[in-house]
């Protein structure tokens, strides 16, 4: 039988507790620790080392959150007594772990506003040490979130560009170099590779970033892709330093182009330290034998769920090498909501995208939001969830009435149903409501979200095969779906490559490709349009138009959206505001179709803006046909 926790979940923003307390009393002669925004401890004697590190590192004054769980990490913390020497700050409880060689210190916080430093002394085992916090104002207040105006461009950061190839090699990891022909190894990107490129961001047009995990991946397969993370608190080395991000999430900033975390709090990788020596086994899920999650979110909505079904969906592990987290246990709660503020305040980020969302735990989640929120109610929050139909991706909306679950307070949602229905689209053949009806019918849907404007819609990313290549490597057909992509409602997100046409549709070691040019020694270099293909080039410059228009006409990305029923092969759709409206017609058949606009506007006179060139018939222009060429999109004002 399974090993289960049953304890009632603790909501982290309360506090846990009758924790004892333990003051040092007398004064011994302290090894002096520092504790650098870093995330190392630094020691003068490195051979009587009592302490090695503290969890968050540092911390911000003037914050909600301002009782703060530091996790101390030892060799060996029986009885050990805390005493503050110095700042301004209640140490107001010490916790024992299960595990010896872990603390629970809480200090509360005041604001303050200047720097300062507080100075704990603890001692354990005739030892006594000293940590030094810093404590620095908060200053991440007022800042841009993202809307359904940006353009979100996903970044497999490996994959991008390698801007430092002398972290490439480093001792102490178990995949300690790089091999450009093997799929799954780390070929190098890194973040000085992605701070080299801002200025083709600007030129493409994208106004933020999302990136996937940058923190240490220490595992002996894969560590590439970054979702089985070793140290929550720490930049990978082999991605770069903790300067170089904060410097990055700057740069970016002052490019008008914002930044977008990728949190996981579903597992760890099995080689964090925080599961190769455990501080309590109620940290995670286990199982008597390796159980893989059954990936079914329906589990959590049907009314006919079996229990062991609903169980191994949410207690799973969803791979060998990533335990599951059981955020029910208060003090992994905390250290997950601390770890979120710590990396937005650091970091100056926009929003946060959270990886494999529907398989946390929901209350904990509504309450790691709800924290989040109060020390800023701007940031953007979007959610993974990938399910196959309407209902369970709806099912994590905010504020859904049916949910029987706690309130998500999720600002957005990655639009699945909206990518599978693009493909169909541009795939099958219309039916009732197959082909291209099948996307009149998903936004149809759209009544029942709260804000259907702020779901992340994309049509690939990098999870899922290239849509190029799903495509069939039709130009025409990426076109209409960019088009789409770009002028329906939602957040559009690009995943890197779409604009070059990288088209692998197996395998993930393949789909996150290397971006030719991103290397020194790459011969071709597709970030310039001489690198370019006459085709790549076509789909890059019909990127950077459409964006150039979207910000030039709010209408077309912030409009209200009017969609007609599909007719024969042509869906279209106007976006309009109080100055503008637009119409845009596609026609997803091999062959020329007739279109007679006056059957359903009013208008002056229909003027062409961009996109596929058509022909009219006809003696009046009001009311002309127009005949829209095969495998087309066109976009017209209407005046």
């Amino acid at each position: 039988m399974k090993t289960r926790f049953l304890s009632g979940f603790n909501d982290p923003l309360l506090n846990a507790g009758n924790f004892s307390v333990k003051f040092s009393r007398y004064f011994l002669i302290p090894l002096i620790f520092s504790v650098f925004n870093t995330g190392i401890l630094v020691a003068q004697k490195k051979s009587s080392q009592l302490i090695e590190r503290i969890d968050p590192p540092q911390w911000w004054s003037g914050m909600c959150w301002n009782t703060v769980e530091f996790l101390v990490k030892g060799k060996d913390l029986t009885n050990a007594m805390v005493e503050l020497v110095s700042g301004s700050a209640v140490l107001k409880s010490v916790l024992s772990a299960k595990s010896s060689k872990y603390l629970y210190v809480t200090l509360e916080i005041p604001e303050i506003p200047e720097n300062q430093e507080i100075k704990l002394r603890i001692k354990a085992n005739k030892k006594s040490q000293i940590l030094s916090i810093p404590i620095r104002p908060k200053t991440h207040k007022n800042f841009q979130t993202i809307t359904s105006s940006d353009v979100i461009y996903l970044i497999t950061p490996d994959r991008f560009a390698n801007g430092n190839p002398a972290n490439d090699h480093l001792k102490g990891f178990y995949q300690s170099s790089t091999n450009r022909n093997e799929p799954y190894d780390r070929h190098g990107g890194d973040i000085a590779g992605i701070a080299s490129k801002i200025d083709y961001f600007k030129e493409i047009g994208v106004s933020a970033l999302w990136i996937s995990p940058v923190l240490e991946n220490n595992q002996p397969h894969e560590s590439y892709h970054g979702y089985a993370i070793t140290d929550l608190y720490k930049i990978d080395p082999r991605m770069g330093t903790l300067e170089e991000y904060i410097n990055l999430s700057a740069s970016l900033q002052q490019n008008g182009i914002k930044l977008i975390k990728d949190m996981v709090f579903n597992h760890f990788g099995d080689k964090n330290y925080l599961f190769v020596d455990v501080p309590d086994s109620s940290w995670y899920h286990w199982w008597p034998n390796f159980t893989r999650t059954n990936y079914r979110a329906t589990t959590l909505m049907d009314p006919y769920r079996s229990e062991f079904d609903h169980s191994v969906m949410t207690e799973g592990w969803f791979d060998t090498h990533m335990p599951d987290l059981n955020q029910k246990n208060p003090q992994l709660a905390r250290y997950l909501i601390q770890n979120t503020l710590y990396w937005i305040e650091i970091a100056k980020l926009n929003g946060i995208r959270i990886d494999t969302y529907a398989y946390c735990d929901q209350d904990f989640m509504s309450s790691w939001i709800e924290a989040v929120k109060k020390d800023y109610p701007d940031l953007y929050i979007v959610a993974e969830i990938w399910e196959h139909t309407v209902p369970p991706q709806l099912f994590f909306d905010a504020d859904l009435p049916q949910r029987r679950l706690a309130n998500t307070h999720l600002d957005g949602i990655t639009d699945f149903q909206l990518h599978f229905a693009i493909q169909e689209a541009l795939n099958r053949q219309p039916g009732w409501a197959e082909g291209v009806n099948k996307l009149y019918y998903v936004l149809a849907s759209d009544y029942l979200y709260k804000a259907p404007e702020k779901l992340v819609t994309f049509l690939d990313n990098h999870d899922v095969a290239r849509i190029y290549g799903v495509l069939g490597k039709d130009l025409q057909k990426l076109k209409i779906a960019l088009g789409w992509l770009l002028t329906l409602r939602g957040i559009p997100c690009i995943y890197y490559g779409t604009e070059i046409l990288m088209a692998h549709t197996d395998g993930h070691g393949l789909i996150r490709q290397d971006f030719p040019g991103g290397w020194p020694d790459d011969t071709i270099n597709k970030f310039t349009a001489k690198g370019r293909t006459p085709d790549e080039n076509e789909a890059f410059n019909f990127i950077n138009t459409l964006i150039r228009l979207r910000k030039k006409h709010p209408a077309l990305a912030t409009g209200k959206l009017t969609q007609y029923v599909p007719r024969n092969g042509i869906y279209f759709y106007t976006k309009s505001d109080a100055y503008n409206t637009f119409l845009i017609i596609s026609n997803v058949n091999n062959k020329p179709m007739p279109f007679t606009p006056a059957e359903f506007f009013e208008f002056a006179e229909l003027k062409y803006v961009y996109g596929d060139l058509v022909e009219w018939s006809g003696e009046s222009e009001n009311r002309q046909t127009l005949v829209l060429p095969p495998t087309s999109f066109t976009l017209f004002r209407i005046q």
